[in-house]
């Protein structure tokens, strides 16, 4: 049986990375697709809840100031809160996984760039490597929707939390302060947990890369 020629080898090697490099082209593409979806049908969705919700209490109550809104229903409003705070939830890990992939997708598409880089160096004054594009962590495109999420969804547990708290009467005339403290302190939960998410899996990766950087053991060392 005849060995592969080196030109050959190469070749096949060469055909492996574009069709790998085209593979996780299109899932990058396609989990940038999917996260604007799911952003757009949680906004659509509250938006279609929450004018839903306000006509019907209106109608019912004939509520014409937030006061008289917010006490017309607080049954109905803390049912609100919850599929809320559930569909937020939902969708705020959802985000938190997208960059997570797109951040390694991106990773892998930049090393199989540098594998080219290394056969044909000329290519690099045409491509640009960036250590952070292997960085979840930052102030990104990413971070901005993930914060506006987390904004629109602390706006959403306010009004919620503002109808159950007036119903029960637990603050007294302080019920819309202290129903700001609760939605405050979900907004800063949500983007703590983003960070420390990003961290542990930046971490992850440098302990990644430092593996397949570092050079092989020598055949027969002990």
């Amino acid at each position: 049986m005849t060995e592969p020629r080196t030109g050959e080898s190469e070749s096949e090697g060469v055909r492996f990375l574009l069709a790998e490099y085209t593979e996780v082209w299109a899932y990058l593409r396609h989990l940038d697709s999917t996260r604007n979806k799911a952003l757009a049908l949680y906004l659509i969705v509250l938006g279609a809840i929450a004018g839903g919700v306000t006509n019907a209490i209106r109608d019912r109550a004939d509520a014409k100031t937030l006061k008289q809104l917010v006490d017309a229903a607080p049954v109905i409003l803390g049912i609100v809160l919850v599929f809320s705070m559930m569909a937020s939830t939902a969708l705020l890990m959802l985000l938190i996984r997208y960059r997570l992939l797109a951040v390694e997708y991106t990773w892998a598409l930049n090393r199989i760039r540098a594998a080219f880089v290394r056969r044909e160096p000329a290519l690099r004054q045409f491509l640009v490597f960036s250590d952070q594009s292997r960085r979840a962590r930052g102030w990104s495109g990413a971070m901005y929707i993930y914060t506006f999420a987390a904004v629109v969804s602390a706006v959403v547990v306010w009004f919620g939390a503002l109808g159950v708290l007036r119903h029960f009467n637990a603050f007294g005339t302080h019920t819309a302060v202290e129903a700001f403290g609760l939605a405050a302190v979900w907004c800063v939960y949500w983007i703590a947990t983003y960070h420390r998410l990003c961290r542990r899996f930046d971490d992850n990766m440098d302990r990644r890369l430092k593996r397949l950087d570092s050079p092989a053991p020598a055949k027969g060392a002990a």
